[in-house]
């Protein structure tokens, strides 16, 4: 029986068995989920592809290739909670490919995304709070135009890469190696796409990092 709510409250409390069912995982579940996410990119990457010869056309076609892109958190994000899958490989493996994708490392955003639920709105531990509010229009603009976004990957990937997760009180010493080598495997995939460009190849650029930074 569903518990008695609080006086006021006119929502009915679930019961434990009904919080069970809703939190049931299943691998065929998010392998269909996964597989519509896939075909949403295939999509956006087809227009993007028959609109490369005429510019005007290709902005926008990239700017909604980049939303499917960067909504690959959302997946990133339920694998960090092992709740896309009943698989915990495949929770893992998943994740960490989303967050390549989207520009995160699903290593490293576990340790840090598990203290932000823990402690969360703690000025003092919750490391969503690290880095101040925007309090000036320079600050808010680099905010709402995505710049710190990079900024903060193009310092703090490298960083973890080289072991810098140790001045992280959220990163226990049993995960540090693990964080590095998963953020040096990222970077090593960002490095190969970097190259691919400067030596003449557009599908990195058309259809993955001018999408990203357009959404």
């Amino acid at each position: 029986m569903p518990r008695k709510p609080p006086d006021g409250c006119s929502q009915h409390l679930l019961d434990g068995f009904a919080l069970r069912a809703l939190a049931r995982r299943s691998d065929l579940h998010g392998a269909v989920q996964c597989a519509a996410h896939a075909a949403c990119l295939s999509g956006t990457g087809l227009l993007v592809w028959l609109a490369e010869p005429l510019w005007y056309l290709l902005i926008p076609t990239m700017a909604l290739q980049g939303v499917a892109i960067v909504t690959l958190f959302a997946p990133m994000h339920e694998c960090v909670h092992r709740m896309a899958f009943a698989s915990r490989a495949a929770n893992d493996t998943i994740g960490w490919i989303a967050g390549v994708l989207s520009f995160y490392n699903s290593t490293y955003y576990r340790y840090f995304h598990a203290w932000h639920h823990r402690y969360t709105q703690d000025p003092a531990r919750d490391p969503e709070l690290l880095y101040p509010k925007a309090r000036t229009r320079i600050e808010y603009f680099k905010q709402i135009t995505g710049f710190m976004f990079w900024f903060r990957r193009a310092v703090d990937y490298p960083a973890l890469a080289l072991g810098g997760a140790r001045r992280l009180p959220f990163v226990p010493d049993s995960a540090r190696r693990r964080v590095a080598l998963s953020v040096s495997a990222q970077l090593l995939i960002y490095l190969t796409g970097a190259v691919s460009i400067a030596l003449g190849f557009r599908g990195v650029l058309y259809f993955w990092l001018l999408p990203a930074l357009l959404a």
